[in-house]
């Protein structure tokens, strides 16, 4: 539950971000590093304050942490939208310090969630011999979880609820686990309070032992080349399918699966393993080997959806200057709708597939455009068979609006319907 409303914040985040930092390769980074920066200094604080805790503590801690998660999920559309976005402060902000701006607000609800993991460990790691176990069976179902939340987000929950409903959702789950986590804590005799956890048996390999600031190191650059990838791999479906709504969360769906399903298998393997080093790196190894893939898979990939949202078209209308137009493809009715709505006067092209807005009244002149379409420049630049297709578009062309949409009809910032896929 935990890893799923992380998730479901992460992928509406990085939808809000997008709105004043852009959809791309820049955006996605930087809401990737702040999640795992702040995830890293949770941990790192986490761990070391839950050392000091008992166990029954220590899940009262947890469940303390996913309430105050949840309180935060539960404004944080609010905060990014309205503070950050529609009170200016990004587009006043040059661009360095937006994105630390931005990397700050999302770097405390992430501590937040870094300090969660290292609490449920205390209270529920007894003896350092099932230590890996344990830990593995919970890292997996926590990523399991956020799998989960990164595909449901953008296909479900911001499909019929917009941004909103989706970190309601999302802080509900808090809610959930704190709550869980707090009846747990009362309804279970914790008898091994303070008791310390059993020595670390000999290591069952026979190869040289090794510092732990280079396992520390080793895996810190595991994560460094992870995330690299992550990145990566989002540019490259961002180029092959032309980014919507579906792809940062189905990207990320997918990552966390493998993810998840790693862990699972590693902690049921690690126990018996007599060699974890060599283990360690030969996993790195297949790591770069199998990175390919992905090229192949996104290099047959179709194309998807572009974006058109009221709040877009409404910023163009405000910097049109006398006289200017501004042309948008339609493929839906609900694109006509809202295109119109921000924009007072519609030329509509080919029955409303091409649209063309204004702020002044515009004429629509079929003999004066053909009589262009005919002119020997333009005939030579557009072809016979193109020439043919606009002059199709111009019989079907009119001048108007549609009928008058609610605006919670139309495609909006917070609620995407025609990306989403929303009948």
């Amino acid at each position: 539950m935990s890893g799923f409303a992380a998730l479901v914040y992460q992928v509406v985040w990085q939808r809000l971000l997008a709105l004043h930092s852009g959809v791309g390769i820049y955006s996605v980074a930087l809401i990737v590093s702040a999640f795992m920066a702040g995830l890293g200094l949770g941990s790192l604080a986490g761990g070391s304050s839950s050392a000091r805790l008992s166990p029954e503590r220590a899940l009262h801690a947890f469940a303390w942490l996913e309430l105050g998660i949840g309180l935060f999920g539960a404004v944080s559309s609010r905060l990014y939208y309205d503070v950050l976005y529609l009170g200016g402060w990004a587009s006043r902000a040059s661009d360095w310090r937006a994105g630390l701006g931005h990397f700050a607000a999302l770097v405390v609800p992430t501590t937040l969630m870094g300090m969660s993991l290292p609490c449920l460990v205390r209270a529920l790691v007894r003896e350092a011999s099932g230590a890996a176990h344990t830990i593995g069976l919970l890292y997996g179902a926590n990523v399991l979880g956020a799998s989960a939340g990164a595909l449901l987000t953008p296909w479900v929950l911001m499909r019929w609820l917009g941004c909103d409903g989706a970190v309601g959702v999302a802080a509900a789950g808090n809610l959930a686990a704190g709550l869980g986590a707090l009846l747990l804590a009362r309804g279970t005799a914790l008898h091994e309070t303070g008791r310390p956890a059993r020595e670390v048996e000999p290591p069952l390999d026979d190869e040289p032992r090794h510092p732990f600031a280079l396992w520390l190191g080793l895996y810190a650059f595991s994560g460094f080349c992870a995330l690299a990838l992550e990145v990566l791999w989002f540019r490259l479906m961002d180029v092959a399918v032309k980014s919507s709504a579906f792809t940062f969360g189905s990207m990320l769906s997918l990552y966390l699966l493998g993810s998840g399903a790693g862990s699972l298998i590693g902690a049921r393997r690690a126990p018996r393993l007599r060699r974890p080093l060599r283990a360690f790196l030969s996993c790195q190894c297949l790591i770069l080997i199998l990175a390919g893939l992905p090229l192949v898979v996104l290099d047959r990939a179709p194309t998807a959806w572009l974006r058109t949202l009221l709040e877009f078209f409404q910023a163009c209308a405000r910097h049109l200057k006398p006289g200017g137009v501004v042309c948008t493809w339609a493929p839906t009715n609900r694109v006509y709708a809202t295109f119109a709505h921000a924009l007072p006067h519609v030329l509509a092209l080919d029955e409303g597939r091409l649209l063309i807005g204004s702020q002044a009244p515009q004429r629509l002149e079929v003999a004066t455009w053909r009589a262009r379409l005919e002119a020997p420049p333009v005939a030579a630049y557009l072809g016979e068979q193109l020439a043919a297709d606009v002059r199709q578009a111009l019989e079907h062309s009119t001048l108007g609006r549609p009928k008058a949409r609610r605006r919670e009809d139309l495609n909006l910032d917070l609620h995407p319907r025609d990306e989403l896929l929303v009948p």
